[in-house]
């Protein structure tokens, strides 16, 4: 309730000549003094004085109560009031009954000013202390609350780290209850950091403060957890330091997070260089596929030199596999989307996975039997399975199991692991139960070229080549191993709204010559010429360039304008998915084959044009250009 400086007291006595005088007493010593002719009358006074008394001085024969009941009123209106009983005729029973029941003091008439001065003084006293020790209750109730409620783990020590408060939030995180930590030091620091928590205790003794400082802690179970430490030195009354005060932030999530996005940034910059050598590699590997095929189809060529070529022509292929891992780990591959149960593909691939897993490693397949639907490229996801399949094989080589699984699985706000969002997902697994790897190996696990078999056991490729397909879907990759325990690799798919469809059926062969009149359009001279080289063997009438501008000039030149305009998309002085759709404006019937090393990022202005991915040989070449003549019109 509020109070004045000057002390507000009421009186409360019939005796209006005694009242006056004591008013005239108290206000000359610097209270605040208010008179009440009986009960009625000063409970008024109570409930509207402001501010209010602290002290009531009480007669105990009033003509409308009893002195005794009013100040039990009185005192339920507020509970700090001090109440000094008056009267004439006092008994012993009386005193006594007044100091017992209502912790009342007690003066008796006549009163000396000085007595009377002297007994409020004191009960002005009596009613600050009061005060004092109700604030200091509140202020402790508050803190209190605030210790149990904070979010984070507080704990305090006293100078031999021994614990003196420990905080529920404490509790949550490390595991042992506030009644088996009090008094004991806790076993949270981690071996390799016990010098350093060392160091920041002492300094901390001597009166320093840390704020922000990034360190490991261990739970009861002996998980590792990342905090932020703010600690700060506690003092007494003379400014000595009793102990400290520790404040702990678990940033195990927010490294996770972290981690996540520093991994994802290096190896979207290895795509990107990885993608860019591809590119230009398979330049190379187009002339050289495609210079060893037309060798091998001469007649008089002798047996050494068609071995040699034969030979030449498989290591150019390899390459050619190489270099198409790299361009799907870099999102640069051509992706067929279609909507596919992913049960269907891996029934599909069972005889695949078997041979590959070979007969001392056990398949077992557990799929859900309401699968959701899949919007992604069957034969990419199929590899990915393979490369998965691959790896288990490696780890196991005393043999195992390996187990597939498939099942729906929905995140909610706030509960996707990092690098994926809340939504509706499909999930494959994979889970072996080989070797398992450290958390070192596991980091890199998506690096292109990185392994752990010997050089001429494998490439590295396979599971950063997965890494790209499945993020190239808006999917995610999550590993869990632990040494001797095997591995899980979990491929989450995003839910599609849709029905399956079934694979397309294969094309039947079809002749691979022609007389139409076809227009190449590459920047590489060798490859430019190998194409005019190979078409023309097969009865076309070719023409070359190797600008986009200069292409342009020729479709404009030619009557009858080409059958068909095979077009490099990336040409130095222009898009050539550009330059296809500005000869589409003057010639809307213009048939175009799209080339390039790099089709993930054709867009969706390349739609409604043929593609040939390179590298490619002289039979793929022959191929498409024939089934992109014969395509029909759009």
């Amino acid at each position: 309730m509020e109070r004045a400086e000057s002390p507000s007291v009421l009186l409360v006595d019939d005796d209006d000549a005694l009242r006056g005088t004591a008013v005239d007493i108290l206000r000359l010593h610097g209270f605040a003094p208010h008179g009440a002719p009986n009960g009625r009358a000063a409970l008024a006074l109570q409930a509207n004085l402001r501010p209010a008394p602290i002290v009531a001085v009480v007669d105990l024969r009033l003509p409308d109560m009893n002195g005794l009941d009013l100040t039990r009123e009185l005192r339920h209106a507020d509970h700090e009031l001090q109440v000094v009983i008056l009267t004439g005729n006092a008994t012993v029973e009386t005193a006594i009954r007044a100091l017992r029941d209502e912790a009342c003091d007690y003066l008796l008439k006549p009163v000396e000013p000085t007595h009377l001065v002297r007994t409020l003084r004191l009960a002005e006293g009596r009613w600050r202390l009061r005060r004092t020790e109700h604030q200091l209750e509140m202020t402790q109730q508050v803190l209190r609350a605030t210790f149990d409620a904070s979010p984070l783990p507080i704990i305090t020590y006293d100078r031999e780290h021994r614990v003196t408060l420990w905080n529920p939030a404490a509790a949550r995180l490390f595991g042992w209850t506030a009644a088996e930590a009090m008094q004991q030091v806790p076993p949270i620091v981690l071996t390799e950091d016990i010098d350093r928590d060392r160091a920041l205790r002492a300094a901390s003794l001597r009166g320093e403060m840390f704020v922000g400082i990034e360190a490991a802690r261990r739970t009861r179970s002996g998980q590792r957890v990342d905090v932020r430490l703010t600690q700060a030195p506690l003092t007494d009354a003379e400014g000595r330091v009793t102990g400290l005060l520790a404040l702990y932030e678990d940033i195990t999530e927010r490294r996770r997070i972290e981690e996540h996005l520093r991994e994802s940034q290096r190896l979207d910059a290895v795509g990107r260089l990885a993608g860019g050598m591809a590119h230009d590699f398979n330049n190379l590997l187009a002339v050289i596929l495609a210079e060893a095929e037309l060798a091998l189809g001469a007649s008089d060529l002798v047996q050494p030199a068609r071995e040699t070529l034969t030979s030449i022509r498989h290591a150019a292929s390899s390459g050619a596999t190489l270099t198409r891992q790299l361009l799907t780990f870099a999102r640069r591959q051509k992706t067929e989307l279609t909507m596919f149960n992913a049960n269907g593909l891996l029934a599909e691939a069972d005889r695949i996975v078997r041979r590959l897993l070979g007969e001392r490693i056990e398949l077992r397949t557990e799929m859900a039997s309401e699968l959701g639907t899949v919007h992604a490229d069957r034969q990419q996801l199929e590899q990915v399975i393979t490369n998965l399949t691959a790896n288990a094989r490696d780890a196991m080589p005393d043999g195992g199991t390996f187990t597939l699984r498939t099942f729906n699985r929905d995140f909610g706000s706030g509960q996707a692991p990092p690098g994926m969002q809340a939504g509706r997902w499909v999930v494959i697994e994979a889970t072996d139960t080989g070797a398992g790897m450290p958390e070192d190996v596991r980091r890199r696990l998506f690096e292109p070229f990185f392994t752990t078999k010997d050089r001429d056991k494998g490439t590295g490729l396979g599971l950063a080549t997965s890494y790209g397909i499945i993020n190239g879907f808006g999917g995610f990759i999550a590993v869990e191993s632990r040494l001797g325990r095997g591995s899980t690799f979990s491929v989450f798919l995003p839910r599609a709204e849709g029905v399956a469809t079934e694979p397309a059926a294969a094309v039947s062969d079809r002749p691979l010559t022609g007389t139409e009149t076809v227009l190449v359009v590459e920047d590489q001279e060798q490859l430019r010429s190998i194409a005019r080289r190979v078409l023309a063997n097969r009865g076309y009438t070719v023409h070359s360039v190797g600008t986009g501008r200069a292409a342009v000039e020729v479709v404009v030149r030619l009557t009858p304008p080409p059958d068909l305009v095979i077009l490099d998309v990336n040409l130095p002085d222009e898009s050539g998915i550009e330059i296809a759709r500005r000869m589409r404006t003057v010639l809307p019937e213009l048939k175009v084959l799209l080339t390039s090393g790099a089709a993930g990022n054709l867009g969706p202005n390349a739609e409604g044009f043929a593609f040939l991915p390179k590298p490619f040989g002289a039979a793929e070449l022959a191929r498409a250009v024939r089934e992109a003549i014969d395509r029909p019109a759009e």
